[in-house]
């Protein structure tokens, strides 16, 4: 047995150990040589992918509480979008079609422009935009769905063609590279478009799933003037962007390794791509069996009872209680135990 001193030995030895264990760790925290590259024009935040299912069916279930005759517009323009996040590209392209979307429809048309999207209705998306947007501001987020919109259509008649050509079509003035970042004409050339792209790339990649060349290529592109004019860890993260749309464009892979190079020759440290570009969860969203469901339920006047899935056991029952049975129990062990000493002695 330990005496009270060892024991009092062992504490002083054991709060040594530990304080010696955490000024090491924090020593090497504060030496470590890998910094985070950080910059005040432009950083990438976290993309939504896919929907919300528990979102998705409160929005039906109230859509339902309303007869379908009383529907508003802005009910049907919600049932639209709501089923395009379902899936249900089918029954958001009949409400889509048969409402006239206004100014002040801003989200729902560009559900309706994913839609196009998801349809590869190319000429009629473009010619949706070209209604609504008769002049397009260059550079602005119109501008760049546009081109999206163009190089998909270039892609029907040839599947090579985003290999040889560019999807943006966004050049930067080389004296840009010399001007102060802090400079007006900075803002309005690089990262004004920057962000309207970004704001793009969102809208697409919350629905846009399976592989796709041309997100791949728009990506990459995006990447280069990250790279040139921003920071090589933001233009790491959108060459990574572009290889999870495409893993066999070869020029993609050859900017990603090129970036993680520069950012070992640097000490930079390696951003972890999954904080921006989280895995999907695959679900499947019916609305006919929801629908079903809702139709039952207010149907259905029987009350509800949960079905039987375990054969019930068989209980025993005892002529007297089982607690009684336990009192009972330790009694005699306790009785065996005196007879035992006693003998003994």
């Amino acid at each position: 047995m330990f005496s009270v001193v060892d024991v009092k030995y062992l504490l002083i030895f054991w709060s040594l150990f530990m304080a010696s264990s955490f000024a090491e760790a924090k020593q090497g925290e504060v030496m470590s040589k890998y910094k985070t590259q950080t910059n005040p024009y432009f950083m990438f935040t976290k993309f939504k992918r896919g929907f919300d299912n528990d979102s998705l069916r409160s929005t039906l279930d109230e859509l339902e509480k309303i007869p379908r005759k009383k529907w508003t517009r802005i009910d049907s323009l919600q049932f639209a979008s709501t089923s395009l996040k379902t899936g249900n590209l089918k029954l958001a392209d009949y409400y889509f079609e048969h409402i006239t979307l206004t100014a002040s429809d801003e989200e729902f048309w560009w559900d309706h422009m994913v839609l196009h999207l998801l349809n590869k209705d190319f000429k009629g998306g473009l010619k949706e935009i070209k209604s609504k947007y008769p002049g397009i501001l260059e550079f602005s987020e119109v501008y760049f769905l546009e081109k999206i919109f163009q190089a998909y259509l270039r892609m029907k008649t040839n599947e090579q063609w985003h290999k040889t050509d560019v999807v943006l079509d966004w050049e930067v003035d080389s004296n840009i590279l010399y001007i102060d970042k802090n400079n007006i004409e900075f803002e309005r050339n690089i990262i004004t478009p920057l962000n309207h792209l970004n704001n793009v790339l969102h809208r697409l990649i919350h629905h846009i799933h399976s592989e796709d060349p041309i997100l791949a290529r728009v990506c990459f592109e995006m990447g280069t003037i990250l790279e040139k004019h921003i920071s090589v860890t933001q233009a790491y993260i959108a060459y990574n962007l572009g290889r999870n749309y495409n893993k066999w464009d070869k020029e993609i892979l050859n900017a990603v390794k090129a970036a993680k190079f520069q950012m070992s020759e640097q000490q930079l440290k390696i951003p972890v791509f999954r904080r921006y570009f989280p895995r999907i969860e695959h679900w499947r969203f019916e609305y006919a069996v929801l629908k079903e469901k809702i139709k039952n339920a207010q149907n259905d006047t029987i009350h509800y009872k949960s079905p039987v899935l375990m054969k019930k056991t068989k209980e025993n029952k005892l002529p007297i209680p089982a607690e009684l049975v336990i009192v009972i129990g330790l009694a005699l062990i306790f009785l065996l135990i005196l007879i035992f000493v006693r003998t003994k002695k």
